[in-house]
């Protein structure tokens, strides 16, 4: 079925990737990219890399739900009876759906052998589905082993019932189904491009170090920054209002030159992404840049055009950072999910050396310039590599099964031994552990003996100066 489905979107011109594990089955249509698989756990990584560059996902693969916890390289002889333990495998339905974006559309399938259409329709809401393709292997002619199938379309409005049909004729009734939602929001969303901002800004502006000045000019200057802020759209993906990034720019005015209209100010930036199944929200960024300085008088407007090096400090700043939560938040989606985005801060950083303090390269180890070149460096690539494992798999999971997604987290900060390793100047794997300090303490307030010893005393090594604080870590 999958095959059909591949060959019928190549056919009506769509680029497809094919994630196929072990058949003994052939692609036709030169536009299908095949990747082949042999474990859940490969298509799941398969399926996580290539669903945010994807318009919809067709989820077709029955896929184990259990793996066993322990494999053997060797045969195992046989010893009377043994008891064999297994694990769940990655759910990668509800992973993708985790991540959808309002722009894409997923399809699932469900074979049932009881309740099909309740069990469908449960399966449609917990993995956040646009519809479900229901089978039955109470319908003689439908499901594995044959040519032919029989299924139910449904999606939240209702169902449709296909007649037992080749493989051929059921893929082109699903495609065409999906096609006309991906139509619809295309057609609905183009007109209204500016609702896709993407970010959900709180600002504020302290002027209190300012004495004896009208202060007109800096209420002029925050409308300005919260009116950029709030409308300037910085990708082509389509954000809803409430999948908006959450952020906070704190900006202190520590001098002001009337005459110049120079000011010379600190900035702090902040966001922070939902974890998935609960109410908590993490901190991914947060960050003081003590060398803001910019011209600004009454009335100015701040302007940015994708891909030109603004000739303005106040909004290359605004766009170096904007675009870097962006970046950063896609980065804990999916793995390196962000590069495009995170490949235009750089260029920003590298086109702004002549704007000022905080864009030169060897001024600082933690300035902006050096802070997106070590993200980005190849030789730091366990640090991108942690923001996902740590977020998406570790953190994510936590609210589903605590104890495993403890457990993901505690490996993946030995990525951030290893970048602090391949990078012993850096300040990111210091900033991380500030960053995620109380977060830290309270994951491992629980869990066993052996892992809380084993963070404080990598923790203790990234960052010596909060000593004390991984020390209230407790072990018995």
């Amino acid at each position: 079925m999958g095959f059909a489905l591949a060959e019928e979107c190549a056919a009506r011109g769509a680029d497809v990737t094919l994630i196929a594990g072990p058949v003994n089955l052939k692609t036709v249509h030169p536009g299908i990219n095949r990747i082949d698989v042999t474990s859940a756990q490969q298509m799941y990584e398969a399926a996580m890399k290539h669903f945010p560059e994807s318009d919809a996902a067709i989820l077709c693969a029955a896929v184990a739900d259990f793996t066993p916890a322990v494999t053997s390289d060797t045969k195992i002889k046989r010893k009377g009876e043994i008891t064999l333990t297994l694990k769940p495998n990655p759910d990668i339905a509800a992973s993708l759906g985790a991540i959808k974006r309002p722009d894409q559309r997923m399809v699932g399938f469900a074979l049932e052998t009881n309740d099909e259409f309740s069990n469908a329709q449960d399966k449609l809401e917990r993995k956040n589905l646009d519809f479900i393709v229901l089978n039955s292997l109470r319908d003689e002619g439908a499901g594995f082993g044959y040519d032919t199938n029989k299924v139910t379309l449904i999606d939240r409005k209702g169902s449709d019932k296909l007649p037992l049909q080749s493989k051929k004729d059921v893929a082109k009734a699903i495609i065409s189904k999906l096609a006309g939602l991906l139509f619809c929001i295309a057609f609905l969303l183009m007109p209204f491009r500016a609702q896709a901002q993407e970010l959900s800004p709180t600002l504020a502006i302290n002027t209190s170090k300012i004495q004896g000045t009208d202060k007109d000019v800096f209420s002029s200057l925050e409308n300005a920054v919260r009116e950029f802020l709030t409308h300037q759209v910085w990708t082509e993906y389509h954000f809803a209002a409430n999948e908006r990034i959450q952020c906070n720019f704190n900006l202190t005015v520590n001098k002001y030159d009337r005459e110049s209209g120079k000011m010379t100010c600190e900035l702090t930036v902040q966001s922070s992404r939902p974890v998935f199944g609960s109410t908590y929200n993490t901190t991914v960024f947060n960050y003081r840049d003590t060398e803001v300085e910019f011209n600004y008088t009454e009335q100015d407007r701040i302007e940015y055009s994708p891909g030109i090096i603004p000739d303005n400090n106040l909004t290359a700043i605004l766009a170096y950072y904007s675009l870097l939560i962006i970046g950063l938040d896609f980065d804990t989606m999916s793995p390196n999910g962000g590069t495009d985005i995170l490949r235009q801060v750089e260029n920003i950083a590298a086109g702004a050396q002549s704007l000022g303090g905080g864009w030169r390269s060897f001024d600082s180890n933690s300035n902006r310039y050096t802070l997106i070149n070590d993200y980005m460096n190849g030789t730091m690539s366990a640090f991108r590599q942690l923001q996902y494992k740590y977020h998406r798999q570790g953190l994510d999971d936590m609210s589903t099964n605590a104890d495993r997604g403890r457990a993901t987290i505690t490996e993946s900060l030995d990525l951030l031994k290893q970048a602090k390793q391949a990078k012993s100047t850096s300040s990111l794997p210091t900033l991380f552990t500030e960053i995620k300090k109380n977060e830290l303490i309270n994951i491992y307030s629980a869990g066993i003996n052996k892992e809380k010893q084993q963070v404080k005393d990598l923790l203790s090594q990234i960052n010596p100066s909060l000593s004390n604080d991984w020390n209230t870590i407790k072990t018995d």
